[in-house]
């Protein structure tokens, strides 16, 4: 009679969840062999597609199987002799694992133009444990029409495919998990169109007239809009309205030649900052010369130097954009400048002029290019 062999003891497999998007798996220890090398872990989807997805000691009876989906799996797992000529595989278990679909809303937290053509998207991440990928889509503001959909992995986003000069857009931010699903978006962010033009049809009438889209969907709205003007030296807060989306300017700037250029900022409580689009506005071409001057150096009305406004700022040395020259009666050449901040302090060839009457002649390129002559005179007075 021939000795008795060893037993052998097939595994079986347990799983179970307590955590979720995981997996625990525990299994009986192969019985048979003096030792058992390693076990493979198997899972499937169908259960009928095997794939190992880890692999533990011979020695070690339990498996934590993570980054799972709200889905079915079958797993088996499979004992290797050391010297894995032979393999044992256990019962299969199925389970579909704890699972936690985002409970939270997601929502933009400032949509705001950065520059031209160019809007800059920010958003806070949620709560949820579990997220992967972040879907922003973009609408357009007038008809609430689908524009895009861009899938990203970080919470800012910067929007070059926009014409912020003429429209507002609508952005919603939603939160991809790890297994692909998208939870709902909240509040949306609604980017600033500003529009305006400059009215100097009449002699009373000179102003900056502007309008803007509100600015949505603060949590607790907008707590006001803050108006800006690109002056010279520094940009200013020249304006602020808490309900209205309309301001007019009716302020001459002497310091700006050119263009009057703004833009619209709105804040909320808790200091969030939403930029509008800058615009520049020009009017007709301005210029008004005084009709007398004092050049005692008081500090008062010293220089006789016109008022100009929207014309165009000449290169250095430029004399096709910018002429302004000084005649005495007998049409002598006292002064001339092709800089438009410069006036006449009354000098010439270092002494200042006697009183009387003298003539000026300016030559100003408007921004529409057109050429225009100023002449007439001035007192000088003593």
């Amino acid at each position: 009679m021939s000795p008795k062999s060893n037993e052998h003891c097939f595994i079986k497999l347990k799983a179970s969840s307590i955590e979720n998007y995981k997996t625990i798996l525990t299994w009986t220890p192969y019985v048979g062999w003096s030792s058992v090398n390693e076990y493979a872990i198997f899972r499937s989807f169908d259960a009928k597609n095997f794939t190992v997805v880890g692999r533990v000691a011979g020695d070690v009876l339990s498996y934590t199987d993570s980054n799972l989906c709200d889905l079915d799996y079958t797993y088996y797992v499979q004992a290797i002799h050391p010297s894995e000529q032979f393999k044992s595989n256990s019962t299969r278990a199925t389970i579909r694992p704890m699972y936690l679909y985002n409970p939270y809303n997601s929502s933009i937290k400032n949509v705001s133009v950065i520059q031209d053509n160019e809007i800059e998207i920010l958003w806070n991440k949620s709560n949820h444990t579990y997220i992967d990928k972040y879907l922003l889509q973009k609408y357009s503001s007038e008809d609430l029409s689908f524009i895009s959909e861009v899938e990203l992995a970080d919470t800012s986003y910067v929007d070059e495919n926009v014409q912020t000069a003429s429209r507002s857009y609508l952005y919603w931010v939603k939160e991809k998990d790890k297994c692909g699903y998208v939870n709902t978006s909240g509040r949306y962010g609604k980017s600033i169109l500003l529009n305006g033009y400059y009215a100097n049809e009449s002699s009373t009438i000179n102003e900056s007239r502007m309008w803007w889209t509100k600015y949505e969907d603060w949590e607790n709205g907008v707590l006001d809009y803050n108006v800006l003007l690109f002056d010279s030296p520094s940009t200013k807060i020249i304006g602020k309205t808490f309900v209205d989306t309309a301001y007019v300017d009716p302020e001459y700037h002497e310091n700006i030649k050119e263009y009057y250029c703004y833009q619209v900022f709105a804040t909320n409580d808790i200091q969030d900052t939403s930029y509008s689009n800058v615009i520049c506005l020009k009017g007709n071409a301005r210029v008004e010369v005084p009709t007398a001057f004092t050049p005692n150096k008081d500090g008062l009305n010293d220089v006789f130097k016109p008022i100009t406004q929207f014309i165009q700022q000449p290169d250095f040395g430029s004399i096709d954009q910018y002429v302004f020259t000084i005649y005495n009666r007998w049409g002598e050449k006292l002064f001339e400048t092709y800089d438009i901040n410069q006036g006449w302090s009354g000098e010439y060839r270092g002494a200042i002029c006697q009183s009387g009457v003298y003539m000026y002649v300016i030559t100003v390129k408007s921004l529409d290019n057109k050429l225009t002559n100023y002449s007439g005179f001035v007192s000088l007075l003593r």
